[in-house]
Parts: C-alpha cells; structure tokens; sequence
C-alpha cells in the first residue's frame, strides 16, 4: 500500500485492530510470563536466581536488535509479512527455551524469541504509520501502549498461575503456540503495509538516514524522552524478581499479583494521554509531576526503613504515570518527522529505546542491586534525569536552537 495521502485511513477495522493489540502483546508476554517460575527454572538449571536476571537482559538485548533489523528489512518489504516471519522466529526460540538443560541453551533462545517477536514494536508502529492518517495516529499508538502497559502486569500473573499446575518448560511450549497463531492472525487480518519505494537501502543510505535522524534536536528529544522511562520501568521489571524474593519473600502468584499495580500506573497514563484534548501538554505535565514522584521515591530509598511491599508498589503506580504518558506522546512525535527511511529512523529509535533498557539493567544486576535502597535508586534515576532535561530545556533552550517540541 503506498504512504500516500490519498490512501490513508482514519481507522483499523476492528479484526485490523484487535490483531494488532494481540501481536504487540508478544514482546511483553515473551519478556515476563516466565518470571514467576524463576525460583524453580533456578533449581532446574543449577544455576541461582540472580543469573537467571541476565536471560532478561539477554532479551532485552535482542529485543533492541530487532528494532533496527526490523525497521531496515521494512525498508523492502510489506511490514505485515516482516512481522508474521517474525513471530515464527519467536515460536522457534520459545522451543529451544522449553528443551533446554542449562542456562546456554535457554539465554540462546530468549534472544532468539526477542529477535523474533519483539519485532511488533517497531512494525506495527509502521503499519500505523502506513495505513493511518497522521491526525488520527494518537489513538491506535495509546491503543497499543494501554495493551504494552497492562501485558507486564498480567503476563507475571498468568504465569504465577501457570506455575501452580504446569512445569515451566510447558509455558515455553505455550508461547510458541501462541507465536504461530499470531503469524497467521497477521496474514489473515493485517492486510498490506508497504513502504512507498520498496528497495533495500544501501549503507551510505542508510547512515544518511541515521545521521540526519540523530543530527535532528526534535528526534533527540523524543528519543530521548522514551529511553529514559524506559529505563524506569524496566529497571523496576528486571530488578522486581530478586527485589521481592530477597526483601520480602514473595514468589510465585504472590509476585505476579504485587506486579499488576505498578502497570496500572502505566496504563492510566496511556488512557489519560489518549482521551485529553491536548496530548503535549499533558505529556509535558506528566514528565514534571513524575520527575517529582521518582525524587520522592529516590529519598525514601536513602532515608527510610523497608517499607511494606504494598506501599512501594502505590508509589511506583503513581511515578509510572508518567511512563505511560510519554511513551504515545514520544512515539506520535517521532513518527511525524520528515526524515529519509522511515524505517531505519523508526528502527533505530526503538534501538535507541530498548538498548538503554538493556545496558540499564545490565548495569544494575553487575551490581547485584536487591536492597530496598539500590532497587528504588535505579527505578527513580531516569525519570528524574528527565524532568531536568525538560526544564532545563525549557529555561534556557528558548533563547538557541532548541526547544521541546510543543505541536498537539
């Protein structure tokens, strides 16, 4: 389908929609639904709680991958079959999870199920990109982000759930189940999405496409913005197993419970930013207020006893707000800059997105962050970074070349 004006839409159909609310799931459930199963994977494998933290990472590393691979590929070719080739890749490494017995093999197939199925990040923002007329973006981006932001929240539920009656090998196989269902959902739902010029882009095409989306203050900005809570929020996923076993006990269903509430944050911010009439401004509201909230968090980790579990789970609820605000907010605004490829520029700030989280939590499980005060400096650092990036921006970038981007 070409990108022209003339043959955008103003919505999905709703099979369009629903499939791709299910597909956009992947990345998360892959990420999370095995983690209420660490403590018996652990003793499966031989291996402790704490390593079995880095397979997260190794997703995350993989998932960041596939932003890029997935946004160059799409370059040539229709999004949509990219995405369903994609999800088999993702069954294929949920296998290899299933049958593995050590922690090799399983670290192997977890980049291999990001390097597949994370691919819905970037492509279906294509898609959209593709098929939807610019004024009407913001509604199927904060669709998709309301889905990412709840999948966290019950995929550890769900898998709590899971582990009671089924041994985790049988989530692996469930997964991959599930990755082929998707790949066909797409062929049968999804349509065509191909770029206007399909051409694979040659190197020097590419590094102009990079180097003019990372010579643009605007695609900084919005880059930035995204990686920082990010690495907020996956900050707190990637910590949160050995946070809570170590400091409170909880495992299992107990965890995928406790997990649900901080989503509800980033969900709600995502409903908020959907429904109100001025998506910038409350997105820049958003990033104060939150940056607020994560100082709070930050002196409450330096100053105060261990808390109750339930009270740290409120106040993060409350700072990821802010999370599911700025991720539509910096997602619709990155998509509407005229840049070459926008493939390779959409790819690489997802790269961008998922790579800070990576190196971020890779950062702090070398660490071995589990107390009550590293955990909650780790999760408050990057929103509070952010809110003086935004203020200082704001004082002093009117008088220079930049300032936040304040288009509705």
């Amino acid at each position: 389908m070409s990108n022209g004006n003339s043959s955008f839409s103003k919505k999905f159909s709703s099979g369009a929609m629903i499939t791709l609310l299910l597909v956009v799931m992947a990345p998360q459930l892959g990420l999370s639904v095995i983690t209420p199963s660490f403590a018996r994977m652990a003793s499966d494998l031989n291996v402790n709680v704490a390593q079995l933290q880095w397979t997260t990472t190794i997703y995350m590393a993989g998932y960041a991958l596939s932003m890029f691979v997935g946004g160059f590929l799409a370059e040539k070719y229709d999004a949509v079959k990219l995405q369903a080739f994609g999800l088999i890749v993702f069954s294929i490494g949920s296998i290899l999870c299933a049958f593995s017995q050590s922690i090799f093999p399983l670290s192997a197939g977890r980049f291999l199920q990001a390097l597949g199925g994370t691919s819905a990040t970037v492509l279906c923002r294509l898609i959209i990109r593709r098929r939807i007329d610019p004024a009407f973006r913001i509604a199927p981006l904060a669709n998709l982000t309301m889905v990412i932001s709840l999948t966290p929240a019950l995929a550890p539920l769900l898998g709590g759930v899971a582990s009671l009656f089924f041994p985790w090998r049988a989530i692996f196989v469930v997964l991959a189940v599930l990755g082929i269902t998707l790949s066909l959902l797409c062929l049968g739902f999804l349509g065509s999405a191909k770029a206007d010029e399909p051409s694979l882009p040659s190197l020097a095409s590419t590094l102009s496409s990079i180097g003019a989306s990372l010579s643009n203050l605007s695609y900084l900005w919005y880059s930035a913005a995204l990686a920082l809570v990010w690495m907020s929020y996956f900050g707190f996923l990637a910590l949160s197993p050995g946070f809570f076993e170590t400091n409170y006990g909880i495992t299992g269903i107990s965890y995928g419970v406790l997990m649900l509430w901080p989503a509800v944050g980033y969900w709600f911010g995502s409903y908020l930013i959907k429904h109100t009439a001025n998506p910038t401004k409350f997105a820049h509201t958003s990033i104060m207020v939150s940056g607020l909230v994560a100082l709070a968090v930050l002196l409450v980790g330096l100053v105060a006893p261990l808390l109750p579990a339930w009270v740290v789970i409120a106040i993060l609820c409350t700072q990821f707000i802010g999370v599911g605000a700025t991720i539509p907010y910096s997602q619709n605004g990155q998509l509407a800059l005229p840049l070459p490829l926008p493939g390779v520029s959409t790819g690489l700030f997802f790269f961008i997105q998922m790579m800070s989280g990576a190196v971020y939590a890779a950062v702090a499980n070398s660490f071995e962050a589990t107390s009550f005060r590293s955990v909650l400096a780790f999760v408050a650092a990057p929103q509070l970074v952010l809110c003086l990036a935004f203020v200082a921006i704001s004082l002093i970038g009117g008088g220079g070349k930049f300032r936040v981007p304040t288009r509705k």
